[in-house]
């Protein structure tokens, strides 16, 4: 009995300990690709020569089974000239679980650009083991010279949290700040 005490003990610390390990490790890693594929959209955009969109999704988390919609996942895209249609340049990343976007505009001012619903000639998007046409997206665009259609009056960023502290007034102890500059498109990680 005491053996099995003590191990159980011994659980409860080490787990205590881990979590919050795990949780800034889903963090620094979601913000690190992030970071990454919004340099890579602003590069892409100047080899091709085309405007290149890069959306960020609002939809449920269908691995969970909740119906929570939050920015979960984002995607290069850009537009076919003739038709208009959405045509993805890669596949859509999700943030790693539990890892959302802040919802408030003071922590992510990108959320201030106006959040678009999907349209007919917006592709579907892969969730789970099923894809849906409902969703929603906001979305920055990057031009051949590495500039973006952001507006220069603001200090434009993206802050990633826990799913559980998404809309809080405050940001909580651990999360990750990503900021765009809207002339350069470079982003610095914080």
């Amino acid at each position: 009995m005491i053996v099995i005490t003590i191990m159980g003990m011994l659980v409860g610390v080490t787990l205590g300990g881990v979590l919050p390990m795990l949780h800034a490790y889903r963090l620094s890693s979601s913000a690190g690709q992030l970071q990454a594929d919004l340099a890579y959209g602003s590069q892409l955009s100047g080899k091709l020569n085309v405007p290149i969109e890069f959306r960020f999704y609002r939809h449920d988390d269908l691995n969970s089974g909740r119906n929570l919609k939050a920015f979960r996942s984002y995607q290069l895209v850009k537009r076919d000239g003739k038709t208009g249609d959405v045509i993805p340049l890669n596949r859509i990343t999700h943030f790693e679980i539990g890892i959302v976007i802040h919802e408030l505009e003071n922590f992510s001012g990108i959320l201030d650009i106006g959040e678009q619903d999907a349209g007919q000639q917006d592709p579907t998007i892969p969730l789970g083991n099923q894809t849906s046409d409902e969703y929603s997206y906001i979305e920055i665009q990057y031009r051949p010279d590495g500039s973006t259609t952001l507006p220069k009056d603001k200090i434009w960023c993206v802050t990633l949290v826990n799913e559980n502290r998404a809309d809080e007034d405050i940001l909580p102890e651990n999360f990750r700040t990503l900021v765009i500059n809207p002339v350069t498109g470079s982003v610095r990680k914080y």
